[in-house]
């Protein structure tokens, strides 16, 4: 798991048994433009010397059938507590994924470590842009960390464009999913398979990459083949890398963003011969999650052409992939009245995101241990 974390030297025996005592959740409601995330407190009642927490970052934005957004991290850990403790308790929001030509950016949910944001391409045509990433959720006594948990990256997103749909069709290889918590995004990819001369044309973009424990995440380097197979009359390609995300801090790292391209409007001809104009348009990879570390933004590439001759075709294809997961953190020392016991697992939670304009944040929810 890419999500390292700190251990305490000492080892002791889990929980006999487990009593849900408390639960922090970001209030229902939240929507596109609501990315903030929730602190509140919470005091260790009397009689309790022993809890359990298990601390969720919130999920990538998603892309609907374009992309997932990754879940966020889950931190399940140990402490022995003093009655009275007061913990602060961080739940991250989760990014977003906004419609195709939406007026809004993709803002980055905001918490212990933001998500990155995803501002839209400049370019009057149709934009494609991924979801911006979750925000990172963590136990704190005051100011000082306990445990993070590492937001997921947002979804990619791609494009096709042509003057006529008839001559073509176009698959995913893979979704461009983002990446969960502390794990990388997945690559992606669109095949144009046109009959004849132009099948198997690849359009591919790498993904972000997780945040590894203290190394924030790289961004989606361009492809080696952004365009493979086009043998062309003209063609235009294009490639970029999403940014890297923040430096580890116990303080919170953001997430990279993902790279923009724009492309210009040019003239295409289909099978017949018949010419006729794509329009300018741009794509944006996914966001980086936030977290101790930040998860790197999505690249980004494009291809276009235009054929002459018997069975010739034109057209576009974008394809943008999503960010990695922010990386999770756990105190391998006492904090204030606060001390670890045994070792943390750190895993993926169950708050990935499909779909584009909802936001799923993430959770801290504590037992008595016994």
């Amino acid at each position: 798991m890419a999500a390292a974390f700190a251990a305490p030297a000492a080892s002791a025996s889990p929980c006999v048994s487990n009593t849900l005592i408390h639960t922090a959740l970001l209030p229902t409601g939240t929507g596109v433009a609501d990315a903030a995330g929730r602190t509140t407190t919470w005091t260790v009642p009397a009689g309790v010397t022993r809890i359990r927490y298990v601390v969720t970052g919130g999920s990538g934005g998603g892309r609907g059938i374009t992309g997932v957004g990754g879940a966020g991290a889950s931190v399940d850990g140990r402490l022995t507590v003093v009655p009275g403790t007061v913990l602060t308790l961080v739940v991250g929001q989760g990014g977003v994924g906004v419609p195709t030509n939406s007026t809004g950016a993709a803002q980055g949910g905001q918490g212990h470590g933001s998500g990155g944001s995803n501002a839209l391409p400049n370019t009057s045509g149709t934009k494609f842009v991924g979801g911006s990433g979750g925000a990172g959720s963590a136990i704190r006594i005051g100011t000082t960390p306990i445990a993070i948990a590492g937001g997921g990256g947002g979804a990619g997103a791609g494009y096709i464009g042509s003057f006529t749909l008839n001559d073509f069709s176009v698959t995913y290889d893979p979704a461009p999913d983002g990446g969960a918590g502390g794990l990388s995004a997945t690559n992606g990819s669109r095949i144009w398979t046109a009959p004849v001369k132009d099948a198997g044309r690849r359009v591919s973009s790498n993904g972000g990459r997780g945040a590894v424990g203290s190394t924030p995440g790289a961004g989606g380097a361009p492809f080696p083949n952004a365009a493979t197979g086009l043998t062309v009359r003209s063609a235009y390609t294009q490639t970029g890398a999403g940014t890297q995300g923040g430096a580890a801090s116990t303080a919170g790292a953001t997430g990279g963003t993902g790279v923009a391209l724009v492309w210009p409007s040019t003239t295409v001809q289909n099978l017949s011969g018949a010419s006729g104009t794509v329009n300018e348009a741009g794509n944006r990879g996914g966001a980086g999650g936030g977290g101790y570390a930040g998860g790197g933004g999505g690249g980004s590439s494009v291809g276009l052409w235009d054929r002459n001759g018997a069975n010739s075709t034109g057209g576009i294809l974008g394809m943008a992939s999503g960010g990695g997961g922010g990386s999770s953190w756990v105190s391998p020392t006492a904090v204030g009245g606060a001390t670890p016991t045994g070792t943390p697992i750190i895993g993926v939670g169950a708050n990935s995101n499909p779909a584009p304009e909802v936001r799923v944040p993430g959770s801290i929810q504590i037992f008595r241990c016994a």
